[in-house]
């Protein structure tokens, strides 16, 4: 059984979910009418209020974006250089929004808490919020008890509803992101395009030259392929171009692939590094100040995504010089194109970075890439068609992958409801509570107690945050080598996962061993 097929997508316990089985509410339907929606409301909204930017809340809202951008039937007219993630705001200048029509745009609001963190950013950023003729907040979908209790005003395309409506219209748009790639291909990740002229097998084999990788399905059938690099010799980094103090160990290395259309796969390379708290004097190197801008040098968190598009570079060298060694005429790499090229037309490019790293030179790093890929071409040259082992990676079903897909978040969320008990009390007089999630190593050791393989892990996380059961953070942590470090972090995603989660844990118990 395949995860696209949508049919007991987390084994045959299905009645505990609130929203378990997306087929309980999309039978016969498509995803169009709901990008039609949202495509028509945004539309509206931006005729209405003509902004000089649009700022996008959480990772929903910018891949929802993307998608819409990318539709082909009717692609949203609106330019990545006007668009910024609610995440990044304080790493733009200061007078950056000064003067300026800002629309804040998110898809779905049920307490409103993360548009109320947003707006109370703004003033410091030289935003007159007070003044109803600069800011405009518009929601998609809203639901019943928000509307009565929010202190801002907004626009909404679907108001009052009840939380059955609620979750079936978050369904609707998650199977939307899925059919259009995945929640993966927002705007936080660079990717590039490889085209397979070779079978399959031959494409799997390559990737597992060096490194483990699992394949699994997702909607509309689509074959996705996790690569997860150990940390051994092969697999390190440069450690000069990163801060003073970085963990490149006990984080998440990986490749992942998502295929986007026929025997075509996006490359989206992934390594998050937890970086020392408060650093003031990185990038101190020329070439990476003139790739990652001011943004980087303002404030923890941009410095974190900096080091994390640094290190999906070599990410990206690994699996290419992998895939070289089966021969360039069996694939084809499809760079991402220049937009500012007088001659740049088709293909695609990587101007929705822009939404995460404001500051960013797309240029310079389009150069990067292709450098990249040269360098990998040289390899297959020089390598030929040579013979090489394969790191075997035990077979897994797309069953066996859902129902331990459900066994990990339910204990993400035992383990974060445990903590959040004990410290309950100290919450109650501090409102630094959020984000609050576990790391990569912490769920990584969940994982080893149900017998899964690090690389099984990697998976479920794509799963879970392909199906919108799982968020992602940059938190400030405490390591365990005594450092206070700004790390990635992982929760269950929102409080309509945590509730259904929580029931399935009081009906079914948590996994065996718990």
């Amino acid at each position: 059984m395949k995860i696209g097929e949508r049919n007991n997508i987390f084994g045959n316990q299905l009645s505990v979910f609130p929203f378990g089985s997306l087929s309980d509410f999309h039978e016969g339907r498509t995803v169009v009418p709901i990008k039609r929606e949202i495509h028509t409301f945004l539309s509206r909204e931006i005729e209405k209020w003509k902004p000089d930017r649009i700022i996008v809340v959480e990772r929903k809202g910018t891949a929802i974006l993307r998608t819409l951008n990318e539709w082909e039937e009717d692609p949203l007219d609106w330019p990545w250089s006007k668009v910024i993630s609610s995440n990044v705001v304080e790493e733009l200048p200061n007078d950056y929004f000064k003067g300026k029509q800002i629309l804040v745009f998110d898809e779905m609001m049920r307490t409103g808490i993360h548009i109320r963190d947003l707006l109370k950013k703004l003033p410091a950023l030289g935003v007159e919020v007070s003044n109803a003729n600069n800011v405009h907040v518009a929601v998609f979908a809203v639901h019943e008890p928000v509307s009565s209790t929010v202190s801002f005003k907004y626009d909404s395309f679907y108001n009052y509803l009840t939380p059955t409506a609620y979750k079936r219209k978050r369904i609707e748009i998650v199977d939307m992101l899925q059919q259009s790639g995945s929640l993966m291909l927002d705007t936080e990740h660079m990717e590039v395009r490889v085209q397979l002229r070779c079978s399959f097998n031959e494409f799997l084999k390559a990737l597992r030259r060096r490194a483990k990788a699992i394949v699994f399905h997702s909607a509309d059938d689509r074959t996705n392929v996790t690569v997860f690099y150990e940390n051994d010799a092969a697999h390190q980094s440069e450690q000069g171009k990163f801060p003073k103090g970085i963990r490149l160990d006990n984080v998440v290395k990986k490749c992942r692939f998502v295929e986007r259309a026929s025997n075509e796969f996006a490359v989206i390379p992934i390594w998050y590094p937890s970086i020392p708290k408060g650093l003031t004097n990185w990038p101190s190197e020329e070439e990476m100040t003139a790739l990652l801008g001011d943004g980087a040098l303002k404030n923890d968190c941009g410095r974190f995504y900096g080091a994390a598009l640094l290190a999906a570079l070599d990410v990206l060298k690994w699996v290419l010089k992998d895939l070289a060694v089966i021969g360039c005429d069996n694939y084809s790499i499809s760079l991402p194109r220049d937009t500012n090229e007088a001659n740049a037309v088709g293909g695609y490019s990587l101007d929705h970075l822009q939404v995460m790293y404001p500051t960013l030179d797309i240029k310079k790093l389009t150069q990067y890439i292709s450098k990249i890929e040269k360098d990998s071409r040289s390899v297959g040259v020089r390598l030929g068609r040579s013979s090489f082992e394969v790191t075997e990676s035990r077979f897994v079903t797309d069953e066996e992958l859902q129902r331990d897909a459900i066994s990990l978040l339910q204990l993400i969320r035992h383990v974060l409801d445990q903590r959040i008990e004990r410290y309950h009390e100290y919450w109650r007089r501090s409102l630094e509570h959020h984000p609050f999630g576990l790391t990569a190593a912490e769920i990584f050791e969940l994982g080893a107690r149900l017998n899964l393989e690090d690389v099984q892990i990697s998976a479920l996380f794509d799963i879970l945050i392909d199906e919108a059961f799982l968020v992602t953070h940059v938190q400030t942590i405490n390591d365990d080598d005594g450092v206070c470090r700004m790390a990635r972090t992982f929760e269950p995603d929102g409080e309509i996962v945590s509730e259904m989660i929580r029931k399935y844990t009081d009906q079914w118990g948590l996994p065996y061993g718990f």
